[in-house]
């Protein structure tokens, strides 16, 4: 597979309007959500068909770049979703901490050639 530049958006809880919103009741999770953007061609300028070229989309966290296989925290499965809910991680006692994770996504061929590493995200408490 030909290696896929990622880009990374984070973010946590954005509200329109003018004003601050007000923090969510302590039963409802605050949505952290982890946003890329696929590009639409492979580093040689060959078009790339999200549905058919792309298996998954592996997920790495780590305090200090750059990842190793077994810093994987998700997968996702659906080519199509090109979003991940940080959140879901805390179940399985992955939080940020004070100090954050650098987030980083892996694009998983149909072939499993695996691209590069992303660009880092930040995900912070």
């Amino acid at each position: 597979m030909r290696r896929a530049a990622l880009i990374l958006l984070l973010a946590a809880g954005c509200s329109g309007g003018g004003g601050p919103s007000p923090p969510p009741p302590d039963n409802v999770p605050r949505a952290e959500i982890l946003r890329w953007v696929q590009p639409p061609t492979f580093a040689d300028n060959t078009p790339m068909d999200i549905r058919r070229d792309v298996s998954r989309w592996d997920i790495y966290c780590t305090f200090f770049p750059p990842p190793v296989d077994n810093d994987i925290v998700a997968s996702v499965a659906n080519p199509d979703n090109l979003a991940f809910n940080l959140s879901l991680l805390r179940q399985y006692g992955i939080e940020p901490g004070s100090d954050g994770h650098l987030v980083f996504v892996r694009c998983v061929g149909i072939d499993n050639q695996q691209s590069e590493y992303s660009a880092p995200a930040e995900w912070r408490n």
